[in-house]
């Protein structure tokens, strides 16, 4: 378990952050986008039982209190089907006995704003997490980390078809992007290949999302890996080459 830096907490504004999307339980206590403290543990199962422990000692190392919090955050994916669901059922169990809000944070998003707070580039950012058998989760910012469309899953090939030249790639499928896209002759940018975002990058999305309607999780194929590789995009908005 890696605890994060302590800082004075003035107690306003102060925010809980919750990932347990991917393979890491995370928790981070925010006063805004300035994080206080921090829990974070690399794991592929477990996060519902590791997870409040994790936030109890976040607070405690913060000094605060639950009663403290203003609002929670928590990642709605795409990731881990069981993950997700234990992060959504502790944020809406914190929302509904505080009487705070809640709001979502999409993992993609959190990737690409890992990344831009580590290696401020300017470039169409391009994230994409493995969905196994030749799928991918993917999505695309623009440089002022705006996105072009919401999250799909899709081949692998038809996302790396959707990068434009000069393209930044980012998250746990780079490598397979990478190597898809210089076959096809387009010049690309390597940026952050993490499997989780920053907690840095959480508590700046927490603190700037809009807390309107409560968080769902971010369901883009069945539990199930689909066997046979697609022509195109399963679900979401449509990607178009670039």
């Amino acid at each position: 378990m890696t605890p994060g830096s302590l800082a004075p907490v003035d107690k306003t504004g102060l925010i809980l952050s919750i990932d347990t999307a991917g393979p890491a339980c995370q928790a981070v206590v925010s006063d805004g986008a300035r994080v206080v403290s921090s829990r974070s543990m690399t794991m592929l199962r477990g996060h519902g039982e590791a997870l409040i422990p994790m936030v109890e000692d976040g607070l405690g190392e913060a000094v605060i209190t639950y009663e403290d919090l203003d609002r929670v955050a928590v990642t709605v994916g795409p990731g881990s089907f069981t993950g997700m669901r234990v992060g959504l059922a502790a944020a809406r169990g914190f929302s509904a006995t505080l009487n705070i809000p809640i709001v979502g944070i999409g993992t993609l998003e959190a990737m690409a704003v890992t990344d831009r707070l580590a290696s401020d580039v300017a470039a169409v950012r391009c994230v994409a997490i493995d969905a196994r058998n030749g799928l991918v989760y993917g999505q695309r910012f623009e440089i002022d980390g705006t996105a072009m469309e919401q999250p799909s899953v899709m081949a692998d090939l038809v996302f790396a078809a959707s990068v434009p030249q000069g393209g930044r790639l980012v998250g746990p499928a780079t490598p397979i992007i990478a190597a898809l896209a210089r076959s096809a002759g387009k010049q690309v940018t390597l940026g952050d290949s993490a499997q989780v975002p920053s907690i840095e990058a959480l508590a700046e999305l927490a603190a700037a999302s809009d807390a309107g309607e409560k968080p769902r999780p971010l369901y883009l194929k069945p539990a199930d890996a689909i066997a046979a590789k697609p022509a195109g995009l399963r679900v979401g908005s449509s990607i178009g080459s670039v």
